[in-house]
């Protein structure tokens, strides 16, 4: 079993439900199918990136189950990308303040450099109303500058939200349940 994602967050999943598993990075470029956004769903595209970096892994380790995933998040039907800075995070949380956006979370699996099997679900959080020295104070804490959204809900994020409808796996990135499900199913997994 392997695991095809840099995320910290996925691999600490997958080893708390005691999952035995390599992680190996695609190195998988998304801004070509980031490009065509527009024109696929966002179901689809957090599919389609799953999909294309277990694939990468599965070509060189056809004999392994290669899991790929990736979440994104929205917000006025606009992906709200990874803000890397300080100051984009301050942007984004300032603009999703007092309203709802949407997590959606894919994932994949790959044998023999085919896809067995895939999924994904989705999550709508409303975040509370923030001040500016709340938001900065919350980012300085957290330092969300690699999350989707800008908050870690997994550490303090949690705390910036009045109302969450939907799977928390789903907002740290992973559908966990119903990828533990598929690969009971595909008999990948069993209760030893």
């Amino acid at each position: 079993l392997i695991l095809a994602s840099k995320s910290q967050i996925r691999y600490m999943m997958l080893k708390n439900v005691g999952l035995k598993f390599q992680r190996i990075f695609s190195e998988f470029d998304e801004s070509s199918i980031k490009k065509r956004k527009n024109r696929i769903s966002y179901y689809s595209l957090a599919l389609r990136l799953a999909s294309e970096k277990a694939k990468k892994i599965s070509y060189k380790y056809p004999d392994s189950y290669v899991i790929g995933a990736d979440q994104i998040c929205i917000f006025e039907k606009e992906i709200i990308s990874k803000p890397k800075t300080k100051e984009k995070a301050i942007e984004q949380l300032k603009k999703m303040q007092g309203k709802e956006h949407l997590q959606v979370s894919a994932f994949s699996i790959y044998h023999n450099r085919a896809l067995i099997g895939k999924g994904y679900d989705q999550t709508v959080l409303k975040m509370r109303k923030l001040s500016m020295e709340n938001i900065k104070k919350y980012i300085d804490k957290d330092r969300p500058l690699k999350s989707c959204g800008s908050y870690k809900y997994e550490e303090n994020g949690y705390l910036l939200f009045s109302n969450v409808q939907g799977n928390y796996d789903n907002i740290k990135g992973l559908p966990l349940i119903m990828l533990l499900d598929m690969l009971f199913k595909k008999k990948v997994i069993s209760y030893e």
